[in-house]
């Protein structure tokens, strides 16, 4: 809706969105368009793909330091890694949030990962990756003034839906990460674990039910690239 409503102040909001909230605070205004594509920040293999973005015009009444570098890996056919790097100066919340459409329905396992298990259809499991102690919270169609779980399918059409909710403070610079898996019926179950970090990259090791452990070598800064090992 083009309305001035809670609606519309939600769904244009980073709350509605599948990133990172800071101290509940959503992403400051930054520019509306690019003049251009960002080839420094992207690679497109016949094996993965790779993106890498960053938030620098701050969040809505932080104060001091706050910076979102997010890098997003698709092994093709296999799964997605996202990694997040918060910059900051100081303690802070974070929240990262995923929305589910509608139709999903959500469930939580024991080591914080959350799946939609929907029979015969296409799934989804996201599994946390690092050393962050998260409190995970399954929101559906709360009300405002701080609105969450909500979709919008067209204009002035908003329902209810499962946004998984994940709570966490960090003391000061962190990095983390998620493995998204899809599968058609039930996602097999899968882990993920940091190896080691540095500022130029990380390591990650994954697990998949059944399968030899892969170990990844991901650039944080500069020239887009992964090694697989």
């Amino acid at each position: 809706t083009y309305r001035s409503c809670p609606g519309r102040r939600y769904v244009v909001s980073t709350a509605a969105h599948n990133t990172i909230l800071i101290d509940g605070r959503g992403q400051e205004s930054d520019i509306r368009e690019s003049s251009g594509p960002l080839d420094d920040h992207v690679l497109i293999s016949d094996d993965y793909d790779y993106a890498r973005g960053q938030v620098n015009c701050g969040y809505s009444n932080v104060e001091g330091q706050a910076t979102h570098t997010r890098i997003v890996i698709y092994l093709r056919k296999e799964y997605w890694i996202v990694i997040d790097k918060i910059t900051t100066d100081r303690p802070r919340q974070v929240q990262a949030v995923w929305h589910w459409h509608p139709d999903c329905t959500v469930v939580t396992d024991n080591d914080s990962s959350t799946a939609s298990v929907d029979i015969d259809k296409g799934n989804l499991r996201i599994t946390p990756i690092g050393d962050l102690d998260w409190q995970l919270e399954l929101i559906k169609g709360r009300p405002g003034p701080d609105m969450q779980g909500w979709y919008s399918r067209e204009y002035n059409h908003l329902v209810p839906s499962t946004a998984s909710v994940y709570s966490a403070q960090i003391e000061n610079t962190a990095i983390f990460a998620w493995l998204l898996v899809p599968a058609t019926g039930t996602v097999p179950s899968s882990t993920g674990k940091i190896s080691s970090i540095t500022d130029e990259k990380i390591e990650i090791i994954i697990k998949q039910y059944n399968q030899l452990s892969l170990q990844m070598e991901i650039s944080l800064t500069g020239r887009p690239s992964e090694k697989i090992k």
